[in-house]
């Protein structure tokens, strides 16, 4: 009799002992699948970051060719004036107008006069 109670303790410890490796492995399981879905969220996150490099990359490329190309036509359009002065002999100045703001002195309510 005591043999079948020193066999039903070592089965209870076996068992108790089976089922702490099963939930030991069902909980590194669940923590590896948690790893995982992090790290595939990072490397979405990762290709969007590279998505939104990429479309700054492109925009900035566009911006440094539309600046080039509003050079270019300043340039084109100045020697075009520069050009139309030369035929009509004259000085060449801004053939865009410039407006000045007017001095408080033309104002009655100057506040140096007052």
């Amino acid at each position: 009799m005591f043999d079948t109670l020193i066999f039903v303790a070592l089965v209870i410890i076996l068992c108790a002992a089976v089922i702490a490796a099963l939930l030991q492995y069902d909980r590194a399981n669940r923590q590896h699948a948690l790893l995982n879905d992090a790290l595939d969220r990072e490397a979405d996150l990762m290709g969007d970051n590279a998505e939104k490099s990429l479309v700054i990359y492109r925009l900035k490329k566009q911006i440094t060719e539309a600046s080039e190309v509003a050079r270019r036509q300043a340039q084109m359009i100045g020697d075009l004036e520069a050009s139309r002065c030369a035929e009509k002999k004259v000085s060449c100045g801004t053939s865009i107008p410039v407006f000045r703001r007017p001095s408080y002195s033309t104002f009655e309510g100057n506040p140096s006069n007052n």
